[in-house]
């Protein structure tokens, strides 16, 4: 083992993720479960009233379709929920700094 990945461990990460962008039917299957997970959210944000805060029960819907499929045994939808994830941070940074 290289001593900069023993030096910190952190670089390891995207070396687990490089299966996914390596592997085109693990590509395939992330790509699905986002779409599918996207058409749920807004599926149920559409259900919920205006007022009761559609786009947060969607958001939540969306999550827990994935965290699910990750719950069950689909490998690659743990990826996608940690994607889903850093996404978030991410959006919540962006309306901290906005």
């Amino acid at each position: 083992m290289p001593a900069a990945l023993i030096a910190n461990p952190l670089l390891l990460i995207p070396l687990a993720l490089s299966d996914l962008w390596t592997d085109p039917k693990a590509m395939g299957l992330a790509t699905l479960i986002v779409v599918g997970a996207l058409f749920f959210g807004v599926a149920v944000s559409r259900l919920v009233p205006r007022d009761k805060g559609p786009t947060f029960f969607g958001t939540l819907a969306a999550l827990a379709l994935v965290g699910g499929l990750a719950y069950f045994g689909v490998a690659t939808a743990g990826y996608v929920l940690w994607l889903f994830l850093a996404g978030a941070v991410l959006l919540g940074l962006f309306a901290l700094v906005a």
